[in-house]
């Protein structure tokens, strides 16, 4: 069941799962760049590794390690994996809240 070429019903599990990613990697004056699929492990972002498919990040990464006993990080991450499917379809989004209005005049009728 499963597998290439056969129909599985909705109500079942598929046998195989894959998924594939490509990153490039640059690395220069005591820093790290990457760009593309990337397994991050961070005390901002985490991802899990207990599936079968560890989660990973689709976005760009920027390590510096030039100084001594300092290590300076810095990304933007756009997508992921959910733990239930291939792929990186889930986009990741902030989103920002304007402060509430306040009035103009202190002594508002």
């Amino acid at each position: 069941m499963g597998g290439q070429g056969s129909s599985v019903s909705s109500s079942q599990a598929l046998d195989d799962f894959s998924s594939a990613g490509a990153a490039l990697k640059l690395h220069g004056f005591g820093s790290e760049l990457k760009l593309g699929d990337q397994f991050i492990t961070n005390p901002i972002i985490a991802g899990g590794t207990t599936r079968m498919l560890p989660q990973a990040f689709r976005g760009v990464t920027l390590v510096n390690r030039s100084v001594d006993n300092l290590l300076l990080e810095g990304g933007q991450v756009s997508h992921t994996n959910r733990n239930n499917q291939s792929g990186h379809a889930y986009r990741i989004e902030t989103r920002m809240r304007a402060p509430p209005e306040t009035s103009k005049s202190p002594c508002a009728a």
